[in-house]
């Protein structure tokens, strides 16, 4: 499963940086403006369409093998709520959001089966409210206020280096010139 999941991710990978992941990409932005750029929206449609059941077959094919048997029931709403919300926290727009969403949410279970008996009826209870709060005040997810900060962190960084250059280049254009044919400010 290792393996087959490391392959699936790679494959991902290369996808987002190839050609057709920054068609996808743009179509996710903005259809028109994709379209105006020449993309083709029906064929990047059903690429993604086609792309996203390989995906889900090889999932439920793992899925089956991991369990040993299969049954519709097992993936009722309670499911379909906990991988909402895993891909919601984490931020779905990038791999790794997806991959730390899983991983925190994937770990709440064992959290709450600390709490009391009473707690765990409430546990698709508390799924909900992670999922709305999410979706108010991190729309990005927790990857995307993750790499915010990183970036404006990189960006202060620049900005120190950053004011001397301009001050430099503001010295040298209020400049007073020499030119006398040149009319006065």
């Amino acid at each position: 499963m290792a393996i087959l999941l490391s392959l699936m991710l790679l494959s991902m990978l290369y996808l987002t940086k190839s050609k057709r992941g920054r068609q996808l990409c743009a179509i996710r932005d903005s259809e028109h403006v994709a379209a105006a750029s020449g993309i083709n929206i029906n064929r990047t449609k059903a690429t993604a369409f086609t792309l996203s059941a390989i995906y889900a077959g090889v999932a439920g094919g793992m899925y089956t093998l991991f369990n040993s048997f299969v049954n519709p029931d097992v993936l009722g709403m309670a499911q379909l709520v906990l991988v909402l919300t895993m891909v919601v926290v984490g931020g779905s727009a990038s791999i790794i959001g997806v991959l730390l969403g899983t991983v925190l949410i994937g770990l709440l279970p064992e959290v709450l089966r600390a709490a009391p008996a009473k707690v765990l009826v409430w546990q698709e209870f508390f799924y909900g409210v992670i999922l709305i709060l999410t979706v108010m005040f991190l729309p990005r997810g927790i990857w995307g206020l993750i790499d915010t900060w990183l970036s404006n962190g990189a960006r202060g960084v620049q900005h120190r280096k950053r004011p001397a250059a301009a001050d430099g280049a503001s010295r040298h254009a209020a400049a007073p010139t020499l030119d006398p044919t040149a009319s006065a400010p």
